[in-house]
């Protein structure tokens, strides 16, 4: 994981943390630099977290992430321009979540999203495990597409260049509601 932090993270990064509203292009290496990373943090925040339930990730999981740094099937990944309001320089939650469609109430579809920040970027990576039987988790009606002007999804990859800042940006209040949003599905949408 060295490797990964130092050699591929480090210089795709580095320039989004320090400078995060400067215009620049996203390439495909850094795409792959930025998902690799995000993707690391996500299996650590989960790991270190406190709590009585066992990690959301297998031990399978993060040693097939270890070997092919590819996030798993039913990852989405966002990255986000962020502006603290006041010195905050990191932030990090994380919403364990069980969603049942309306339709299908023997399905039961389990989530995980971890939020987090590091200097003038913020991340969210959703993960769901859905039964084989049952259609892919839709976040979008989830969310009613919010708020997808201040996000840029680099997981699953489009593999098109994308233009950087997003149009709108976040402050402390606009990160905390972001980190809620799965949590606050409206109600008679696909999760609640």
């Amino acid at each position: 994981m060295s490797r990964l932090e130092n050699q591929i993270a480090k210089p795709a990064l580095a320039s989004f943390i320090l400078s995060g509203d400067k215009p620049r292009i996203i390439t495909e290496d850094d795409e792959t630099a930025i998902v690799a990373w995000a993707m690391k943090m996500a299996y650590v925040l989960d790991f270190t977290t406190v709590s009585e339930a066992p990690p959301h990730y297998s031990s399978a999981l993060r040693h097939q992430f270890a070997e092919t740094l590819t996030p798993p099937e039913g990852a989405t990944l966002w990255i986000a321009n962020y502006m603290p309001d006041r010195n905050r320089r990191t932030h990090s939650s994380i919403t364990n979540l069980r969603f049942t469609p309306r339709d299908h109430p023997a399905i039961k579809i389990k989530a995980q999203v971890s939020t987090f920040a590091v200097g003038k970027v913020a991340f969210q990576l959703l993960h769901t495990f859905t039964p084989e039987d049952a259609e892919p988790f839709d976040w979008r009606k989830a969310t009613q597409d919010r708020p997808e002007k201040a996000t840029l999804q680099m997981w699953p990859s489009t593999g098109e260049p994308m233009s950087w800042p997003p149009i709108e940006y976040f402050d402390d209040t606009a990160l905390d509601a972001f980190g809620n949003r799965f949590g606050v599905a409206p109600i008679g949408k696909q999760a609640r």
